[in-house]
Order: structure tokens, then C-alpha cells, then sequence
């Protein structure tokens, strides 16, 4: 007999405003038979599952459950969003089965993405030795809150929007570090020299593709923060800031993920 778990949903006939049928029963189905999926004790809606799209909170708390499941303790938001996104809402509307194992290798991956972002938060750390950016903020709390501005697929851009600009680290490293789509956006943000922060602004809106949307959504969130750490000996820089950020959230980007 085999060890392996399933997730398992079914709907009952009743159509929901999705124009699918209700959930009759999510449950685990494995070697010993088969238990109920409970929704965490914090759930708004408790045992309100839903799956196969991501409006609402049935998604979500499905999500959640799963990931506590497994886990053995409650998921971070983050983690439940972007499983609920990949996974849940995926799956098909009548019914689904979903290996536990599955689920595991996804939580895998998702530690190995961490580690890797640790490791290039610590890289770009480094790099600047402790220096302070405009407004004597130091580095590492300004990108750590560019970072949490941004999605989780921006995160390494955040941590190296300012290296070639600032002359920290050169293209070659950030060759070696970054996939293609993340070193092109670090390319975008980076203002050359002789070019006005107006046309640097303007080359970061036209900028086209996935490095082009990742570049403004980084921009955003460093244009905001610079805009929230202004002191009073550079408020000269705030018109300049507030008209950047009309422009680039004109153009699209900037939506915060959830706060874990």
C-alpha cells in the first residue's frame, strides 16, 4: 500500500456566483483512510474553501490550511498568498487531487529561493561597508525596506538598484549573481552620468518587457521611501521625488505584496 497523502475537493450541484458548484467536502486522503481538512482557528469564514481562482477569501484560507498541514504550524501570509496564486487557484473547479508531496517540493523550493536572497542581501550589504544614503539613512535599512515594497520576484533587484550607480559592485558580478531579467533591470535603474533625474525617470517608464515592469516596481518603492526619509536639509528633493512617483505609478507598478 502506498504512504502517499492527497488533497482532495469535490463540489456539490449548487452553482456559487462563479458559475461552479459549492464545495461539498476537502479532505486527506491516505493509507489509513481518509480525515477532514480544517480551516485555521483565525479563519474568518471557517471551512469556507474555495479553489480554482484566487478572488475572496475561500482561496485563501484553503491555502492556508494546507500549508498548516503540512507544516505543522501557520504559514507565513506570503507564503499562503503565492501558494493560494500558484497552486490553488489552479487547481480544477469540480474536483482536484493534489499530492502532499507536491506540496512539500513547492515549500522546498521556496526555501531555496529564501537562502538564495539572503545571500544576495548579504552580498549587496557588503558591498557598500556600512556607507548612509541621502538623508543619512544607512544602506541596509533602506534596502531592507525597498524590498519589503516590492514582490518577491523584485527582491534581488531591491537589494542591487543602486550597486552599478554607486559604483559598489561592477556588471560583471551582478552577471554571475542575477538571471538575465533581473541584471537587465538593475541596467534600467541604473541613472548614467550626464543624463537629469527627469530623463532617467522617463527612461525607467518607457522601459519595456518583465525588466522593465520589475525596474519601475523597485523605483516606486525607492522613490516612496526616499520620500518618507527626507530630512529637512533635503526637502528641496521633495518636488523632484513626487513627480517621479506620479509618473512611474502612471506607467504602472508598485503594488505591495502582503506584510508577512
Amino acid at each position: 500500500m502506498s504512504d502517499a497523502e492527497f488533497y482532495v475537493g469535490i463540489r456539490s450541484s449548487n452553482q456559487l456566483p462563479h458559475g461552479h458548484g459549492g464545495p461539498l467536502a476537502v479532505g486527506v486522503r491516505g493509507p489509513h483512510g481518509q480525515r477532514t481538512l480544517r480551516a485555521l482557528p483565525t479563519a474568518p469564514a471557517p471551512d469556507a474553501f474555495e479553489w480554482g481562482y484566487y478572488e475572496g477569501r475561500g482561496p485563501l484560507e484553503l491555502a492556508e490550511a494546507i500549508l498548516h498541514d503540512v507544516l505543522g504550524c501557520e504559514a507565513s501570509m506570503r507564503d499562503a498568498h503565492d501558494f493560494m496564486q500558484q497552486i490553488v487557484s489552479e487547481l480544477p473547479r469540480d474536483e482536484f487531487e493534489l499530492p502532499k508531496e507536491q506540496v512539500t517540493e513547492w515549500l522546498l523550493a521556496r526555501r531555496r529561493a529564501s537562502t538564495r536572497e539572503i545571500d544576495l542581501f548579504a552580498v549587496a550589504w557588503a558591498a557598500y561597508g556600512g556607507e548612509h544614503v541621502p538623508g543619512t539613512l544607512p544602506v541596509r535599512e533602506h534596502l531592507e525596506a525597498v524590498a519589503r515594497a516590492v514582490s518577491r520576484d523584485a527582491w534581488p533587484i531591491a537589494f542591487f538598484h543602486d550597486v552599478l550607480e554607486d559604483g559598489v559592485l561592477s556588471r560583471a558580478v551582478l552577471d554571475v549573481l542575477l538571471d538575465p531579467h533581473e541584471l537587465a533591470a538593475v541596467e534600467i535603474l541604473t541613472r548614467r552620468d550626464h543624463v537629469t533625474y527627469a530623463e532617467y525617470i522617463d527612461t525607467v517608464c518607457a522601459a519595456s518587457g518583465i525588466a522593465g515592469e520589475m525596474a519601475r516596481e523597485v523605483k516606486i518603492a525607492d522613490v516612496r521611501h526616499n520620500l518618507s526619509r527626507l530630512t529637512p536639509e533635503r526637502e528641496s528633493l521633495r518636488p523632484r521625488y513626487e513627480n517621479a512617483l506620479q509618473k512611474l505609478t502612471a506607467r504602472g507598478g508598485g503594488n505591495a505584496p502582503p506584510s508577512q
